[in-house]
């Protein structure tokens, strides 16, 4: 009898640690590409022609997928001169229990730039304005000669603020006062 209440006990437990883990880590951040490496261009890097970089850049190969990094809304998807398609995804900085982004104190928008259009993004324009997870494949890396000419890249961005759809969210900025507008991605995915 003792034995199965010992059973019985350490099954409750483990069930409630293995919902209670679940609900947490179904929050976190994670990176769009695994593994987040090599950051070929930093955050607030002044490029010469072009400004501060508002991102980070990681080098794959075209047609690698990428994922969402944070629960949220899709805002925007579509193409952009010099970005290839870009999508962008709304979501509450910190641990957030309400999906209506008008109680979100903290919102946030990361940008996924040089994207090439194919079934996983036509899957994601399809969801425009709709709740999706974190690790939703949200598209694949273009080619050069889909992404703006570049060698095949990932540029993720991460700010802040709620979503406008005056077009904000650029690659660069010339003015440094601009930087402050936006977070390190790295920094948000690590510290949150």
């Amino acid at each position: 009898m003792r034995t199965k209440m010992k059973l019985i006990s350490l099954l409750i437990f483990a069930s409630l640690f293995t919902f209670v883990s679940h609900a947490f880590s179904a929050d976190y951040w994670s990176y769009p590409l695994s593994p987040w490496s090599p950051v070929t261009r930093g955050f607030g890097i002044w490029v010469s022609g072009w400004g501060y970089h508002l991102g980070e850049d990681v080098v794959k190969p075209a047609y690698t997928i990428v994922k969402n990094a944070r629960w949220g809304y899709v805002r925007h998807v579509a193409p952009h001169t010099k970005y290839g398609w870009v999508v962008v995804i709304e979501s509450p900085r910190e641990w957030e229990t309400s999906t209506d982004p008008k109680t979100w104190k903290n919102p946030i928008c990361h940008v996924y730039g040089h994207l090439r259009y194919d079934s996983y993004l036509a899957a994601t324009k399809v969801k425009l304005n709709k709740l999706i997870d974190r690790g939703w494949i949200i598209g694949r890396l273009g080619t050069s000669s889909e992404n703006g000419g570049y060698t095949p890249h990932l540029h993720f961005g991460a700010r802040k603020g709620r979503y406008t759809s005056t077009w904000v969210y650029w690659g660069y900025s010339t003015s440094s006062s601009v930087l402050s507008q936006w977070y390190k991605p790295s920094s948000v995915i690590n510290n949150y």
